[in-house]
C-alpha cells in the first residue's frame, strides 16, 4: 500500500538502552498492531528507524538520523504530518521526546549547534557531517510541522535515574540501573547543553521550554506500575499537563517495564504460526489496548 494512502503512518522507535537490539526484533508485535488497526477499518503502514547505537555514535547523532527519516516520511514518501504517529518504547521514547524537542528548537539557528557531530570523529562519520550540514541550511528558518500524534511506551524519561523510588523499583523490575547509568552517561558525555536539554524530561529546563510547543496535541503514555521508569513517567506527564497538554496515562498493575514487548516477545511464534483468517488478540492484550487508543486518533 502506498504510504499516501494509509489512513495513519506509525514511526517507530525501538527500545533497548541505545545499546542492543535491531527494529527487527519488533517486528512480529507490529505486525499485529497492524493487523488489529486492520481489523478495525484503520489502514496503516509502519516505518521502524535503525538509529545508531551509543558504541557506535555518540548523541545526538541518533536525533539527527529522526530527523533525516522525518524529513523521507514527509517529503519524499509524502505522508502528511498530521496523518505520523510518532511511536517510542523505553530508550526509543527517548529518542521520540528528543526528536520533538529538536524539531520544537529548530526553527531558526540559533540553537543548531545542539545538532553538531564531534570534531574528532574519523573520516567516515566525517561524512556524515556534511550531509548535516545540508540538512542545516535546508532547515535553517523554517521547520516541519509536529506529528499529528504519539505514543510512548514505558519511555526512559531521567537518563540519570534520580528517582528516589528506583532502588525500590528495582526490586520489583528485570532493568538494571547499573546497565542504564553505564548507558545514560556514556549517550551525553557530560556535555552541559545536551544534558538540559535531554538529561531528564521530568525536570523544567528553560532552554526547551514548555511541553505545549514540543508534545503533539494527542499524546499517550503507558507505564508498569513496578518498573524502574514509572516515577519519572508520571513526573514528565503531570509537567506536561502543567504546560496545558492533554496526555493520556495508563500504569498497568503488576506490570514491569515494556510489559507490551515483553507479551509480544513470548506469542510471537504462535502468532506467527497462526493463520491469518484467526483473531489472536488474546495473545498480546497490551498492543490491543494501544491499537485502541491509537483508533481514537484518528
Amino acid at each position: 500500500m502506498d504510504p499516501k494512502q494509509a489512513d495513519l503512518v506509525i514511526y517507530h522507535l525501538r527500545g533497548s538502552g541505545y545499546a542492543l537490539g535491531h527494529p527487527g526484533d519488533t517486528l512480529p508485535g507490529l505486525l499485529f498492531l497492524a493487523e488489529v488497526l486492520e481489523k478495525k477499518g484503520i489502514r496503516v503502514c509502519i516505518f521502524t528507524l535503525d538509529y545508531t547505537l551509543v558504541s557506535n555514535g555518540v548523541f545526538p547523532r541518533q536525533v539527527w538520523e529522526c530527523f533525516w527519516a522525518y524529513e523521507y516520511l514527509v517529503e519524499e514518501v509524502g505522508v502528511r504530518a498530521e496523518k505520523l504517529c510518532l511511536m517510542g518504547e523505553s530508550a526509543g521514547g527517548h529518542l521520540a521526546l528528543s526528536f520533538l524537542v529538536g524539531l520544537a528548537l529548530y526553527k531558526g539557528d540559533s540553537f543548531s549547534f545542539i545538532f553538531s557531530l564531534d570534531e574528532d570523529e574519523d573520516e567516515e562519520k566525517g561524512k556524515e557531517k556534511g550531509k548535516e550540514k545540508e540538512k542545516k541550511d535546508k532547515y535553517k528558518g523554517e521547520g516541519y510541522p509536529r506529528p499529528g500524534s504519539m505514543i510512548l511506551l514505558s519511555p526512559w524519561i531521567d537518563l540519570f535515574l534520580s528517582s528516589p523510588l528506583i532502588p525500590i523499583l528495582e526490586q520489583r523490575d528485570f532493568m538494571s540501573r547499573t546497565f542504564l547509568h553505564r548507558t545514560g552517561k556514556e549517550l551525553l558525555h557530560s556535555d552541559t547543553t545536551l544534558v538540559s536539554l535531554f538529561g531528564d524530561f521530568a525536570s523544567r529546563s528553560t532552554e526547551r521550554g514548555s511541553w505545549e510547543r514540543i508534545l503533539p496535541t494527542r499524546t499517550w503514555v503507558s507505564a508498569g506500575a513496578d518498573e524502574v521508569f514509572v516515577d519519572d513517567i508520571m513526573r514528565f506527564v503531570n509537567c506536561a499537563r502543567e504546560d496545558g497538554v492533554e496526555v493520556g496515562l495508563r500504569v498497568e498493575p503488576g506490570k514491569c517495564h515494556s510489559w507490551q514487548s515483553g507479551e509480544a516477545f513470548l506469542a510471537a511464534r504462535r502468532f506467527l504460526d497462526m493463520s491469518i483468517q484467526c483473531d489472536g488478540e488474546e495473545l498480546m492484550p497490551g498492543l490491543v489496548e494501544v491499537a485502541g487508543v491509537i483508533a481514537g486518533f484518528i
